[in-house]
């Protein structure tokens, strides 16, 4: 039974591997939002194709089994939420300096229009 979850683990990370590098590929993700998923997908099958490695991080942390797979799923979570916010607030800045250029823009237009008349 062990072993048909961890070939089940192992298809899914390999298959996270690839979607993320194609979508790479493609241009659909930029290389910068794609390192915390490919770091899953290594970590993902370093946990299948190591069974030990979750008892490993557990002993070394002094938590349990199930409480550390929880943290590190927790963590993850965290991780991608933390870079989602930093990546919306660094375009919504992005966004009001334009919207300002281009009010400035539109007022300098509407200005040579008047001066030609």
């Amino acid at each position: 039974m062990i072993i048909r979850i961890q070939l089940t683990i192992g298809v899914i990370a390999f298959g996270l591997l690839l979607l993320v590098l194609e979508l790479i590929r493609r241009g659909k993700l930029r290389e910068e939002y794609s390192l915390l998923w490919l770091l899953t997908a290594v970590v993902m099958l370093v946990f299948a194709f190591w069974p030990g490695s979750v008892g490993f991080i557990a002993k070394v942390t002094g938590l349990f089994y199930l409480t550390a797979l929880l943290v590190l799923s927790f963590l993850f979570l965290v991780m991608i939420l933390l870079q989602f916010s930093t990546i919306i607030s660094s375009l919504a800045d992005r966004n009001k300096e334009l919207a300002q250029h281009l009010a400035i823009l539109k007022w300098r237009i509407k200005e040579l229009e008047a001066k030609e008349e």
